[in-house]
């Protein structure tokens, strides 16, 4: 947080990942695609390597999945018949709209007294 009444600027979201072909890269989550299956329950997050500009699709567990949904991934989910797959755009697919400051603060609140999900994307 600032002080002294400077404005605080923060970069967009981004996340190390990894490209089948570069290795590591950064990519800025507002540029992934996070794919679910409810009917079996798996999901998937996607994006274009940087370096490469290969998709890469990795699967992903659901608290990772949601936490890049928090961030501003873009949210798709696949109808029940179709789990994609590696590497594939989804043929039947629903998006949703990125979550508004509203709907971040309503995720706050109910994720208050749940564990968290930070850390769960971490490992700890």
């Amino acid at each position: 947080m600032a002080q002294d009444g400077a404005t605080a600027r923060s970069a967009p979201p981004s996340m190390l990942a990894t490209c089948r072909e570069c290795g590591d890269v950064v990519i800025r989550v507002q540029l992934s695609r996070v794919l679910r299956n409810r009917r079996t329950a798996s999901g998937w997050y996607s994006f274009a390597c940087p370096m490469c500009t290969h998709n890469v699709t990795v699967s992903a567990p659901e608290h990772l999945l949601s936490l890049l949904v928090c961030l501003g991934a873009e949210s798709v989910e696949l109808e029940p018949d179709a789990p994609p797959a590696p590497g594939s755009a989804p043929s039947s697919a629903r998006t949703s709209a990125a979550l508004t400051e509203h709907d971040l603060l309503a995720l706050t609140r109910a994720l208050a007294a749940t564990d968290d999900v930070v850390a769960h994307a971490i490992g700890d």
